[in-house]
């Protein structure tokens, strides 16, 4: 994913330092890919798309569970945290169930995003 929005430009602000932008974008994208991998059989889709500044991605995997916001009070040192931080970083989150198993797409605004560029990287 990284060398995906290096690519397209987005991770870099206009000073050519990394943006914090970017840096959550990153960070949303590891702990979505986390979550499907200690929860569910593993990611099955891994979708990106940058559209007028904003910047769409997508964890899909085969289970039709729901992911819940575990409470401050529940988390513990082996986790509760990544939903809640995730939620915490983008703009926007969803979860489309289907009778494959399910999607978690979230947008965040990325200042360096060009115009509309489209799908970029789709992994299945």
């Amino acid at each position: 994913m990284s060398f995906h929005l290096a690519r397209q430009g987005v991770l870099k602000g206009p000073d050519g330092a990394r943006s914090e932008q970017a840096e959550a974008a990153l960070l949303v994208v590891s702990e979505l890919v986390t979550n499907a991998c200690r929860h569910t059989p593993g990611p099955g889709h891994l979708g990106m798309a940058v559209r007028g500044g904003r910047l769409t991605l997508e964890v899909g995997d085969r289970s039709r569970t729901e992911p819940r916001l575990v409470p401050p009070e529940d988390r513990g040192p082996c986790g509760g945290f990544g939903l809640g931080l995730v939620a915490e970083l983008v703009e926007d989150w969803s979860v489309v169930t289907t009778g494959q198993g399910k999607t978690i797409r979230v947008t965040l605004t990325m200042a360096a995003c060009g115009a509309a560029i489209g799908q970029v990287m789709s992994v299945r």
